[in-house]
């Protein structure tokens, strides 16, 4: 039985735009946050459907840095509702119009990529993220990073509010959306902070208006500004006996080619760039990281466009064949977008060798592919 019966409780209803409601209520002394659909929304099964899948995505998410879902209840006043973490603060917009220094802004700016890094790790996407669902607590000015809207059956479409924070192709619909529209709309917040001098480049690459010029994952971005350090210019002493010190370095290495010394190395070139799956994965999600590693290694490191081509054939092929002739569902469209995100993800990983222009084709192949095979199918 659930402990959150809510037919007697008042609730606080706090104004929001977009579909949903948000009611705050109380219950033994503690404050909980109900999401429910507007009443022009509640009558309609796929925004019903929208709620639950939500709620199953989600609460899967364990990380300081979002709200805690603890419950989807059926409630005979409110409808269906997902109970969530009442977070007590205010919007990352008004956190910086109270001139905090940079290195407090540094803290905050880490902690929404390590946010968003545990739902990239899930192989999920926020699809929303923008300033006003980013929250910092009332105590210890802490990340919560709200509103993630989950993958669900393409013909379930939730109206955004907002598209000055989102990617290019979020707008125009050219390709499908996947982490690096997050990327960009992570570079657009980080924009309007006061960071030290590495985030710079960083933020830039986030910006790219091509999405293959940006990094793929916001532990790409992490570990991007983890090997750009910054540089504390008004310590001219310390920086003169960096640069003495780099030079000795130099000779040094100048010296031993010279010298013809080398150095033994157990990686091999092609294990040095290949891609490796973070190990912060959660354990419910191994088999997720397996398919995509047994993905990725049908495609070469290095290989060429026409090859990869047929790969993606191939892999599509085999995820929409079980479903060609018989009427599907919503359940199996779900299964279908999970095979295939999975399948882009794992090939995508594998072309650090390629350059931009041919990333791009083939991004545009794939996704013309499966728009094909999408449109091949019987709804029932």
């Amino acid at each position: 039985m659930s402990k959150f019966d809510l037919s007697n409780i008042k609730y606080v209803e706090i104004p929001s735009k977009g579909i949903f409601r948000l009611l705050r209520f109380t219950i033994d002394d503690k404050t909980y946050i109900a999401k429910t659909l507007k009443e022009e929304y509640v009558e309609r099964r796929q925004y019903v459907a929208l709620l639950k899948k939500e709620y199953e995505a989600v609460a899967k998410l364990h990380s300081t840095y979002l709200p805690v879902y603890y419950e989807l209840i059926d409630d005979t006043r409110l409808g269906r509702c997902i109970v969530e973490e009442y977070i007590e603060g205010r919007s990352i917009t008004d956190y910086l119009a109270e001139q905090h220094t940079e290195e407090e802004q540094e803290r905050v700016a880490r902690q929404l990529i390590d946010a968003l890094q545990s739902i990239h790790q899930r192989f999920m996407v926020h699809r929303n993220l923008k300033p006003s669902n980013i929250l910092l607590t009332k105590q210890g000015d802490n990340v919560k990073l709200i509103d993630l809207r989950p993958p669900f059956a393409d013909e379930i479409q939730a109206p955004f509010t907002s598209t000055r924070f989102q990617a290019p192709e979020q707008k125009d619909e050219t390709v499908a959306v996947d982490t690096r529209s997050d990327i960009y709309s992570l570079g657009l917040v980080l924009r309007q902070m006061t960071l030290p001098d590495n985030f710079a480049p960083v933020i830039a690459k986030c910006c790219s208006l091509g999405r293959t010029d940006r990094y793929m994952y916001a532990e790409d971005v992490a570990t991007a500004l983890d090997s750009r350090p910054s540089v504390d210019f008004s310590q001219g002493l310390k920086w003169a006996a960096l640069v003495a010190g780099a030079a000795v370095i130099v000779g040094a290495i100048v010296y031993i080619a010279q010298s013809g010394i080398s150095f033994g190395s157990d990686e091999t070139p092609e294990e040095a760039t290949s891609y490796i799956l973070p190990d912060t994965v959660a354990a419910d999600t191994a088999k997720q990281v397996a398919e995509v590693d047994t993905l990725s290694a049908v495609v070469p490191s290095g290989c060429n466009v026409d090859s990869v081509k047929q790969v993606i054939a191939a892999r599509l092929e085999s995820i929409y064949r079980p479903y060609q002739g018989d009427s599907i569902g919503t359940h199996s469209r779900q299964q279908i977008s999970e095979q295939v995100r999975n399948c882009y993800y794992g090939i995508m990983r594998r072309l650090g060798t390629v350059t931009p222009e041919e990333r791009a084709v083939i991004d545009q192949y794939f996704a013309k592919y499966r728009s094909n095979k999408d449109a091949q199918l019987k709804t029932e």
